[in-house]
């Protein structure tokens, strides 16, 4: 079973306000929640006990007792409950939550892959003339990262985090093209709109996002879902990185994997490079 206090950060862009207020509250002191009756819940939050009978059935939940004792199940296994104060000790107490955090965004990745899409997206990718990945701000620079990778392994990949340039590539693409969105929330416009443009010229498309139902994962053909993680404030937003990033790896693993071409030339790009090293 999902995570609960995941799935809610997943969904929450997807929330109507009320139910986000059920949601903020349930994100930052879930340990409250769980001594709450809905009526509490409702004063506390300050919504309607409508609105957490609605929050609770998009979690899965048909009744508030059920969430509730999924809820204290859910927060007697987790290991580390402890975010950065304003008053940590020092530097270590900060990477230490670094770590911490990185940690978490993996293990919440473990419930998220689906090893089948995975597989699909990487056919895809391996069988296209060419790929393109687009995003903006920190995805942009996980868009990045990623083409240059894949690139490595001798597939046609480049990647734009300029808006413009989003359409633009995203208007000349054709059925033999594939176009990944990269959105920690899958609610940024330029995005979107770069990733429709592309969709409606014929391209297969894909997004990796944490925003389940976001209107990023509504639009694409297949959705890769990573850690939400950077819906929360301050260094939260590493843990998303590291997830997206994540699942690039996954999907370039798979496709050398699956492709003695590629493993070739990892081969030779290695030894291109060698004359670039100091000996």
């Amino acid at each position: 079973m999902d995570s609960i206090l995941l799935k809610a950060k997943s969904l929450y862009e997807a929330l109507k306000p009320s139910e986000k207020k059920v949601a903020n509250y349930l994100i930052q002191r879930a340990d409250d929640v769980i001594h709450f009756s809905i009526t509490d819940l409702a004063e506390n939050a300050g919504c309607s006990e409508a609105s957490i009978s609605r929050f609770v059935r998009k979690l899965g939940f048909s009744k508030f007792i059920d969430f509730k004792i999924s809820l204290v199940k859910e927060l007697s296994l987790l290991e580390d409950k402890q975010n950065v104060k304003n008053d940590a000790t020092g530097v270590a107490d900060l990477i230490h939550h670094l770590v911490q955090q990185g940690v978490k965004s993996y293990k919440e990745l473990s419930q998220l892959v689906n090893p089948l899409d995975i597989e699909k997206a990487a056919d895809w990718i391996a069988a296209s003339k060419h790929t393109f990945l687009f995003g903006v701000g920190s995805s942009g620079s996980i868009a990045e990262l990623g083409a240059s990778i894949l690139v490595r392994i001798g597939v046609s990949c480049f990647a734009y985090a300029d808006p413009h340039m989003q359409v633009i590539v995203g208007s000349n693409c054709t059925p033999e093209d594939t176009v990944i969105g990269v959105s920690v929330s899958g609610t940024i416009k330029d995005t979107i709109k770069s990733v429709q443009v592309a969709k409606n010229v014929g391209a297969k498309t894909i997004a990796i996002t944490g925003g389940k139902e976001s209107p990023l994962s509504k639009e694409v053909d297949l959705v890769l879902y990573s850690s939400p993680q950077g819906f929360e404030a301050g260094i939260g937003s590493l843990g998303a990185r590291s997830s997206q990033m994540a699942i690039l790896d996954m999907l370039i693993s798979t496709i050398v994997w699956k492709n003695e071409t590629c493993r070739n030339t990892i081969e030779k790009v290695e030894q291109a490079l060698v004359p670039k090293r100091f000996s």
